[in-house]
């Protein structure tokens, strides 16, 4: 009965337990939710709290955990082999007790190790320089047998280290190279090691060519130059200009070329001392110190600026239709007195007053012209896989299309006082190209600033070359505001996306030469219809590129073949823009009194019926609106 009884009891005490056990609400505390692993094999421990029985597994196969199970608090090893892959690799430890699941996130990094430099030269005396190495995992320097003349103090590691690497002098003669290569988890570098010769041939002493010896009225934008240095090694030749107006404080100029053109007027009327010396990496031999006297200022300095047509009837605040002149792909020598750069602008200038209603509105111009030197001469063609070092970074991209830094046009202009961002909403930029090349682009911003892009076009038909152009581009679009009055899609009638573009365009003051109604009561140039010496204004369909749709004020002007006359509305809205900037007003009974060309010249009249053809001319491509 006793034992029946004792039975029971241990029966009670037993389901008491489970019972109790199962009441238990599991609980498990980590002390931290991600452990990262070097990149090397090892291990690490996650340790935790728990209140019940517990198991553990990981996903991932390039680690392992020991152990997987238990009860209560305990210390779970991550295991983890090289990770000798290029990228870090990820696992998730996942301890579960019941419901309750805790996640910790297991990181190795993937091996990594950088240099100081890839490349360590060593002058001809016996020196040291440092390796500073960055890294996350073990390395070894391993050195050719046939490297013999240099000692590395430290051949392995683990981490970041800095590593002295000496060699003795070289009296062996040639210079010598060789490599090391430091070795990390599947990865290499090589390191390359040179050492100078032991002796040099110096380089030949230059001659120097201008300015001559005691040269006078030598220019203020001085081209010094000389002759070509001979260097029996090989050697590359670096040549250093120096000169001194007081023998004191020189000035150097470092270049790989024989000349060099001052960017910077050098003072009026002052004796200066200049000597090159010649350089082949090793040693460097000089010319004797010669002396030269400059005259007067002469030519166009690097953004220099110069007033080239004073306004001798401007407005009330002196103000006037300002023209800025400035180049891409001129040298320092086109800029010099009579250089190229500055004797185009001349014949520019010319070209632009030989024009109405230019020539009889002179007197409200004020023109200036900036330097800007590129160092190289001709533009980038694009099209033509041509790339050319200029200053604005002018390109001419297929047809009629070019391209340039125009923020930094306008930054060169600056260099004028009174010019600035708010200011060249009044102004006509001509950017001269040196590129004997047909093509053109006029850029237009709605607030009234233009870019014209004018090549300085020479070997081409009548109709297309320099002049024509920049009177196209910089008068007809960039002072006039004008539309193109060609035809380039033959047969077609003006869509709709044209359409909504003209009518903003217009809106804002724009293509007075151009409407889209042909009813003479209502056109944009009504009022010179009938008017006495207006015989050739009507309404001529074709224009802004279409057939149909769009009209235009006279049969031919600038804005369809490029001859050198304007039709009437077209002189009238330069005549408005000329005489706003002026600030001077317009009225129509003035205009029509002033207006002294009506018809084509006979010498457009004859490039027109003679040397036109309509079958072989490029019409330039259409104005880029900047909104």
């Amino acid at each position: 009965m006793k034992l029946i009884l004792k039975t029971t009891i241990l029966i009670i005490v037993a389901i008491s337990l489970i019972a109790c056990e199962k009441d238990i609400v599991p609980q498990i505390e980590l002390p931290q939710a991600d452990v990262t692993l070097p990149t090397n094999e090892s291990t690490a421990e996650v340790q935790f709290t728990a209140n019940t029985n517990w198991t553990a597994t990981i996903t991932g196969t390039w680690c392992t955990i020991s152990p997987t199970n238990g009860k209560g608090d305990a210390t779970i090893t991550v295991s983890a082999g090289n990770n000798y892959s290029s990228q870090s690799r990820t696992a998730t430890l996942k301890i579960v007790s019941k419901d309750l699941v805790k996640e910790v996130v297991i990181t190795q990094n993937y091996a990594q190790l950088s240099t100081s430099s890839l490349e360590l030269s060593f002058p001809k005396t016996a020196s040291t320089s440092q390796l500073v190495i960055t890294s996350n995992t073990k390395w070894i320097i391993e050195m050719p047998l046939t490297l013999t003349w240099a000692s590395i103090a430290t051949m392995s590691g683990e981490g970041n280290a800095s590593v002295n690497i000496a060699v003795p002098e070289n009296t062996s003669g040639p210079a010598r190279s060789s490599f090391i290569t430091i070795k990390y988890a599947n990865e290499s570098k090589v390191i390359t090691i040179t050492q100078a010769r032991s002796t040099n041939t110096l380089p030949t002493v230059p001659q120097i060519s201008s300015p001559a010896a005691n040269a006078t009225n030598v220019a203020t934008l001085t081209n010094f130059a000389w002759t070509a240095s001979n260097d029996a090694d090989g050697d590359n030749i670096t040549y250093t200009l120096s000169y001194t107006k007081d023998n004191v404080n020189w000035k150097d100029s470092v270049v790989t070329s024989t000349s060099v053109y001052m960017p910077r007027h050098l003072d009026e009327n002052t004796t200066y001392r200049w000597k090159v010396t010649a350089n082949d990496g090793f040693e460097g031999v000089s010319t004797p110190i010669y002396t030269f006297t400059t005259g007067i200022k002469k030519g166009l300095a690097e953004k220099e600026y110069q007033l080239v047509l004073e306004a001798t009837e401007p407005g009330s605040g002196r103000k006037a239709a300002e023209i800025i002149f400035i180049g891409d792909g001129y040298t320092a020598a086109d800029y010099q007195e009579g250089g190229k750069f500055n004797l185009e602008v001349a014949e520019g200038i010319n070209e632009i007053f030989n024009v109405e209603p230019l020539k009889t509105y002179k007197n409200n111009f004020r023109i200036y012209k900036v330097g800007s030197y590129s160092v190289q001469s001709g533009v980038s063609q694009s099209d033509k896989s041509i790339v050319i070092n200029t200053v604005f970074s002018s390109s001419f991209n297929g047809g009629s299309s070019i391209s340039s830094n125009y923020d930094k046009v306008f930054e060169y202009c600056k260099v004028i006082p009174g010019v600035t961002d708010e200011s060249l909403t009044n102004k006509l930029v001509i950017l001269l190209l040196n590129q004997d090349r047909y093509a053109g682009t006029t850029y237009m911003w709605t607030d009234g600033k233009a870019l014209a892009m004018t090549p300085v076009v020479r070997t081409n038909t009548s109709g297309s070359l320099y002049k024509n152009v920049l009177i196209h581009e910089a008068i007809g679009h960039g002072l006039g505001g004008l539309a193109d009055e060609y035809i380039t899609n033959q047969g077609q009638t003006i869509n709709t996306i044209a359409i909504s573009e003209f009518n903003q365009w217009s809106s804002l003051g724009f293509f007075a030469n151009v409407d889209l109604v042909s009813n003479l009561t209502n056109i944009k140039w009504k009022h010179f219809v009938g008017v006495d010496g207006y015989s050739r204004v009507g309404a001529y369909e074709g224009a802004y590129g279409f057939t149909y749709g769009v009209w235009r004020a006279e049969n031919t002007s600038c804005m369809i073949n490029n001859i050198l006359y304007f039709s009437a509305p077209s002189r009238e809205a330069m005549v408005k823009r000329i005489l706003s900037r002026a600030n001077k007003y317009y009225t129509l009974e003035s205009f029509i009194a002033n207006d002294v060309e009506k018809a084509p010249s006979a010498a457009a009249a004859a490039f027109y019926t003679k040397g036109f053809n309509s079958v072989t001319f490029k019409p330039l491509g259409a104005p880029v609106l900047k909104y």
